[in-house]
């Protein structure tokens, strides 16, 4: 029997590095070379985004990240509207050799609005 989607989802989330919004807003405020990747789609990212973020739809990953992060070491961070394929995406960038990926647990809304008010106390 094939796996559902929220079984491939739950099996990436055990195998990478994921963080709460509020830690990743302290790292993106934090950390200048941080490349913040937002996988969600084109529409999506247009409706709202996290300032500094990069749309890289989750389709098109493996094809661009390349002109993106040359070093294999830079820090990555990901997210996306709910969390699922933000962790996809980091499984699949560990796999391509990335080191220091990270995958936003939370939801895009929580997540911009923790953003918002750490630049609002900076």
């Amino acid at each position: 029997m094939p796996m559902s989607a929220a079984e491939v989802v739950a099996r990436a989330k055990a195998s990478v590095s994921t963080i709460p919004c509020e830690e990743a807003a302290r790292r993106v405020a934090e950390e200048p070379n941080l490349l913040l990747l937002d996988v969600r789609e084109p529409a999506e990212h247009a409706r709202g985004a996290v300032q500094g973020a990069v749309n890289l739809p989750r389709g098109l990953l493996e094809l661009r990240i390349g002109e993106l992060a040359r070093d294999a070491d830079r820090p990555i961070l990901i997210h996306c509207a709910g969390g699922g394929r933000a962790a996809l995406a980091a499984a699949t960038l560990r796999e391509m050799g990335y080191g220091n990926v990270v995958a936003v647990d939370g939801a895009f809304d929580e997540f911009e609005t923790c953003c918002a008010r750490r630049r609002g106390a900076s």
